[in-house]
């Protein structure tokens, strides 16, 4: 297709915006790569410091690491529980202070 005909002209346009696309991941990526790097090595160490339970090896950083992740569900779950059941203890004693003043009221 020649270059100087609309389809000619649009392919050229769409190779150029996806040149440019590609340049541009490829900056994107020189730049997270080496904070990406700088955050696994704070782990892996933190990893090595909690005494590495799972061999000192990649995959049980990352067996550590997914381990970690479902206990801080847990905990988050738990406290939501928690502050929920406390709502409702306190939902029951303001229940229960509202009947014994109607009860009060009435019986007056």
């Amino acid at each position: 297709m020649p270059e100087n005909t609309p389809t000619g002209n649009v392919m050229q346009a769409m190779t150029e915006l996806m040149e440019s696309i590609a340049n541009w991941a490829k900056q994107v990526l020189e730049q997270i790569v080496p904070a990406l790097q700088t955050i696994y090595n704070a782990i892996y160490e933190q990893y090595q410091q909690a005494g590495a339970p799972y061999r000192d090896t990649q995959e049980g950083c990352l067996r550590w690491m997914r381990e970690l992740a479902e206990v801080r569900q847990f905990e988050a779950r738990a406290e939501y529980l928690i502050a929920h059941h406390q709502g409702l203890a306190y939902l029951r004693k303001q229940l229960a202070e509202k009947r014994m003043d109607i009860a009060q009221e009435s019986g007056e």
